[in-house]
């Protein structure tokens, strides 16, 4: 069976500044595993890399079997995972939030609208649905 991740030689640079340099690790599935470091180690970088929010400059980032690079979606559909930083846009509405978010994860058009309208009147939000979301909580 193949480990849960695994990261060879993985490197990511930002205009030209080394943010992760060389780090290889593998995580065994069913291991629990903390990635500790100070401010600016690369922390938030190697989980952005590992959940598909920002590509590898080099390397190899592999979860559950599925490459980050060339299989984005298999690799979502097989994690889950909260950021410490919110995950909304104050500059949008709260529809164009649900909106944005459905489309990163691939659910089609006619779906993701319905989809949005059903959770908004379930949650009992439908009224604020042009709201921009720092008007709204």
């Amino acid at each position: 069976m193949a480990a849960a991740v695994c990261l060879q030689n993985v490197h990511k640079v930002y205009n030209g500044v080394p943010v992760v340099n060389d780090l290889s690790l593998v995580i065994e599935n069913g291991e629990i595993f903390g990635l500790l470091g100070p401010n600016g180690a690369g922390k938030s970088t190697t989980i952005r890399m590992v959940t598909t929010l920002t590509q590898p400059s080099q390397g190899d980032i592999v979860v559950a079997g599925y490459d980050v690079n060339r299989q984005q979606l298999e690799v979502r559909r097989q994690i889950g995972v909260v950021l410490q930083q919110t995950s909304v846009d104050s500059d949008l509405t709260v529809w164009e939030n649900m909106e944005f978010h459905g489309r990163m994860h691939h659910i089609p058009h006619t779906q993701r609208r319905r989809s949005i309208d059903t959770w908004l009147d379930y949650v009992e939000l439908a009224d604020r649905r042009d709201d921009k979301v720092e008007d709204s909580v």
